[in-house]
């Protein structure tokens, strides 16, 4: 009876509505960013803020995938149904189905993966604290960059290997740079530009709820695409403010600054220090490559129509990801399987079948033995609402 009464807990509560919705909330998610970066690249004013907003709404969302009092269920049982009916079945002589293992399985993959994002943390944090440099003895070059980008209250780490200039931190920054003897002031400013963007943009709170996500949804394959794809929409908004106001030769030397970053990584691959949340340069090639197309693109035209329905497309994304939840209707699904085999299986009739009221809803028992649970009573089908109730 506890086993049946946790099953029970544990399906109702995190039903697999939810992860369907969150599934189905992601992949349309991805579409839609791969529509916004391929049409528009960015946007700029009102458009943005709809759009970051939206956006961030979807990603708290899938941090939650809980039933919540005010959204509403539509049952589906002809795809939903048909998809997760089998996992719905009872193992031989216990309460437990497939659905029940993946709810056991979900936390132990969310407690593994939080332990190694917390390892790279701590990795993070001890090589930060091991290479931190005072501002006096920082390069001329370097200090001048960083007070003329950040505000007070930042630290610059400069550590002695090929890696990409990066800067992490939530409330005050902390930029790190490769050992590098030959400084150059115009290089430096680029830089520097860059990774001010990323943070007073609030791009580092972003890759944060992106990982979170990423760590309660371990299992959604979607997830590392979505990451992807938002992490080269903000290295958009950070080339344009790094870029803005660039003669056409500028933006080139600061094309060539991330492929010679790029090349440098790869020329002697460093292991031993892990990467900052937002990086100068990538070291995939298709990366860099859309950041330059983009770069490079003078053409840019940001239809208005296009961008209203883009807009449009988000917020109704939201809305629906919060009040509507697929739920795969498998109670219908096992009394079709009963009516397509009316010889092998039970044939439910008032003589032989009654309904338990319990404290933890309803039970549905067909020659004495239990053969479906029903969490309220609006939720017993009505080809069984004949059935003699028993308290």
């Amino acid at each position: 009876m506890i086993s049946m009464s946790l099953t029970r807990f544990i399906s109702s509560t995190f039903s697999a509505g939810q992860f369907i919705t969150c599934f189905l909330c992601s992949i349309i998610l991805l579409l839609l960013l791969k529509w916004h970066l391929h049409a528009f690249g960015s946007v700029r004013g009102a458009a943005r803020i709809i759009l970051e907003c939206c956006l961030s709404c979807l990603l708290v969302k899938m941090l939650i995938p809980i039933n919540l009092p005010f959204q509403i269920s539509i049952y589906d049982s002809r795809i939903l149904g048909t998809i997760i009916y089998p996992l719905t079945i009872p193992f031989p002589r216990t309460a437990i189905n497939c659905y029940t293992v993946f709810l056991i399985i979900w936390p132990i993959g969310i407690l593994i993966t939080v332990v190694i994002r917390i390892r790279r943390y701590m990795k993070l944090t001890r090589v930060i604290h091991k290479y931190t440099v005072a501002e006096e003895c920082l390069d001329r070059n370097i200090a001048e960059a960083l007070n003329k980008n950040f505000k007070s209250g930042y630290r610059i780490c400069v550590i002695p290997a090929k890696i990409s200039p990066a800067v992490t931190g939530f409330l005050h920054p902390t930029v790190i740079l490769p050992e590098n003897e030959n400084n150059r002031m115009e290089d430096i400013g680029l830089i520097m530009r860059h990774e001010s963007a990323h943070f007073y943009q609030r791009h580092l709170w972003f890759s944060l709820i992106m990982d979170v996500v990423g760590i309660i949804e371990w299992w959604n394959p979607i997830i590392p695409l979505l990451k992807k794809n938002s992490d080269l929409l903000m290295e958009y908004l950070a080339d344009e403010e790094a870029t803005e106001n660039c003669t056409y030769d500028e933006k080139l030397h600061y094309a060539c600054l991330l492929l010679d970053t790029e090349k440098l990584m790869h020329k002697k691959p460093v292991s031993g220090f892990p990467s900052a949340s937002r990086k100068f340069s990538s070291r995939e090639r298709s990366i860099n490559a859309c950041r330059i197309h983009h770069l490079m693109d003078d053409d840019q035209k940001v239809d208005g129509h296009k961008k209203m329905l883009l807009c449009a497309l988000f917020c109704l994304l939201t809305f629906c990801s919060f009040i509507f939840v697929l739920e795969p209707d498998t109670i219908q699904m096992e009394i079709i399987r009963q009516q397509e085999q009316p010889t092998d299986g039970l044939i439910i009739t008032e003589d032989n079948a009654y309904i338990k009221n319990t404290s933890d809803g309803y039970e549905l028992y067909v020659d004495g033995n239990l053969f479906m649970t029903f969490s309220e009573k609006g939720d017993i089908p009505e080809d069984f609402q004949h059935l003699p109730m028993q308290d």
